[in-house]
């Protein structure tokens, strides 16, 4: 007996509000180039194709973490994917390295991060389950 789960696909991706750019860096130049002429670092401007646009949503992956607290000075806590993005099955399968933005959104609840639109994230790792209806991505935001 088969499982059939496109109702419950068809009801998880009418939870996807946001409207999202997957963006892949084809030449591989996300980082800064140094300048051997001067001895700085410059940044140059990745060569990104948008690989898929359409629904999905970036949500915070469970509890906001604190800084560590190290001779009472705040200290800035290292990079961690803090963020869950979802893509419904049709998406292209994301990878390392990928940028998912968000372009724009359909929600206007108090639940909303009013910040969340014009934001990008670093695509870290996929997460995958045995009954998959949804893609889910961890992400890291990009400053």
């Amino acid at each position: 007996m088969a499982i059939n789960l496109s109702g419950v696909q068809r009801v998880v991706e009418g939870t996807l509000l946001d409207r999202v750019q997957l963006r892949r860096d084809v030449l591989g130049h996300g980082d800064d180039v140094l300048d051997e002429e001067t001895g700085e670092l410059v940044t140059v401007p990745p060569a990104c194709v948008i690989v898929w646009e359409g629904a999905g949503a970036v949500m915070p992956h469970g509890v906001p973490r604190a800084s560590a607290l190290l001779d009472n000075v705040l200290t800035a806590p290292a990079p961690s994917l803090d963020y869950r993005g979802f893509l419904p099955l049709s998406a292209p399968p994301a990878r390392p390295g990928d940028a998912l933005w968000v372009i724009g959104s359909s929600r206007s609840d108090s639940l909303r991060d009013p910040y969340l639109v014009g934001r990008a994230f670093r695509v870290g790792e996929s997460d995958t389950g045995s009954f998959a209806v949804v893609r889910t991505v961890l992400l890291q935001a990009i400053d």
